[in-house]
């Protein structure tokens, strides 16, 4: 079963990871899907908050 994980995490934070963490021994495939809100202004780039997500 695949579940999908849809969030702006700018700034990526432990709870992000936890539920990451969490939500992989769940399901068989996590879909991580970073995304841009175009009416504010990020902190981070989404390349960078790619890069922490990575296991």
């Amino acid at each position: 079963m695949r579940a999908l994980y849809p969030g702006s995490f700018d700034p990526v934070t432990e709870g992000h990871q936890h539920v990451l963490r969490r939500a992989a021994s769940l399901f068989d495939e996590v879909v991580v899907c970073v995304m841009a809100n175009a009416s504010k202004r990020g902190r981070f780039p989404i390349a960078e908050r790619l890069e922490r997500l990575r296991p």
